[in-house]
């Protein structure tokens, strides 16, 4: 399993940072299909999320609860 993670800064204040988990997103099980479809869904997470500016993105494995 694949997960998105965007790094979203606040667009009044760019220096404030945080990684944002988006999960399991559909259509995503693999690396390639991530770095196909991680562009598409980090501007949908932008669009529900104007106050932000998205300055990276990635796959990475899951988050593990420990």
């Amino acid at each position: 399993m694949i997960e998105l993670i965007v790094t979203a800064c606040l667009a009044a204040n760019p220096a404030e940072c945080r990684d944002i988990r988006l999960g399991s997103v559909e259509g995503i099980v693999d690396q390639i299909q991530c770095r196909k479809m991680g562009q598409i869904e980090s501007a949908r997470w932008i669009g529900e999320h104007p106050g932000y500016v998205i300055k990276m993105w990635r796959c990475g494995p899951p988050k593990q609860d420990v």
